[in-house]
C-alpha cells in the first residue's frame, strides 16, 4: 500500500480527526452550503475516524447509516449519530467512519444532561449530549470503543445555576465508560477541559492520558 493510500501515520495507529464547527447554529437559508463545505473538509482529511459535535443533523439519512450528501465525499462513511433518550431530539454529536477502515458503528448509549434556567424572561435549555460508540474494524479484530461528550461551556464554567450540572456530567461520562469499557474520551469540553482527566481519574481510580 502507497503512502498516499494510507489515511493513518504508521502501521498499527489510528488517526482521528475531532471537531464541533458549529453546524447546528448555522440556521440561516445558506446553512446548507456552510454545511457541504465543512463536510467536504471533514471527507478529506487523513483520518480513519471523525468525531463532531454541535453537527446539523438535518444532513442525515433516517436510517442513521450512511451520510446522504451525495458528492460531499460523506457517502463513504458510516455513521452514527446521537438522539437524546428521552425526547428523541437530535444532539448534534456524530461518528463517521471511513468504509475502506470501519465495518460498522454501532451507538451503544446516548444521554443528555440538561439545565433549565430562565434568561432574558425566557426559559432556556442548556443541554451537554454524552454518546458512546463501538468501532467495528474492517481488518482488526478488537474493536474500539469511544465517548464522544460537549460540555455546555455555561456548566463548564460552573456558572450560577450549572454547578449540579458540572458534577452530574462528570458523573454520567466516567458511569458510561465504566459501562461500556470505553478506551477514548473525545470532545468539546470547553472549560473542563484541564480538569478532565483528573476528575475521572478520582472517581473511577483509572490512569487517564490527556491531550488537550
Amino acid at each position: 500500500m502507497s503512502v498516499e493510500q494510507r489515511w493513518w501515520p504508521d502501521q498499527g495507529s489510528i488517526s482521528i480527526l475531532v471537531h464541533n464547527y458549529g453546524g447546528q447554529r448555522r440556521n440561516s437559508g445558506e446553512y446548507k452550503e456552510n454545511n457541504e463545505t465543512n463536510l467536504r473538509l471533514l471527507s478529506t482529511f487523513p483520518c480513519q475516524l471523525v468525531f463532531v459535535q454541535e453537527h446539523d443533523s438535518r444532513l442525515f439519512q433516517e436510517d442513521c447509516s450512511l451520510f446522504s450528501m451525495k458528492g460531499t465525499g460523506m457517502e463513504n462513511f458510516h455513521c452514527a449519530y446521537g438522539a437524546d433518550k428521552a425526547t428523541g431530539e437530535a444532539t448534534g454529536l456524530a461518528c463517521f467512519g471511513r468504509a475502506t477502515s470501519v465495518a460498522s458503528i454501532q451507538l451503544l448509549e446516548q444521554d443528555t444532561v440538561t439545565v433549565r434556567k430562565s434568561q432574558g424572561g425566557c426559559l432556556r435549555k442548556f443541554e451537554t449530549p454524552i454518546m458512546a460508540v463501538k468501532i467495528h474494524w474492517v481488518v482488526h479484530a478488537v474493536p474500539l470503543v469511544v465517548i464522544n461528550v460537549h460540555f455546555h461551556h455555561m456548566a463548564a464554567k460552573q456558572q450560577p445555576g450549572h454547578k449540579a450540572a458540572h458534577l452530574e456530567i462528570f458523573e454520567g461520562i466516567s458511569k458510561m465508560a465504566r459501562d461500556h469499557g470505553a478506551h477514548l474520551l473525545v470532545g468539546d469540553f470547553n472549560q473542563a477541559c484541564p480538569r478532565m482527566a483528573a476528575e475521572l481519574s478520582k472517581r473511577r481510580g483509572w490512569t487517564v492520558f490527556a491531550d488537550c
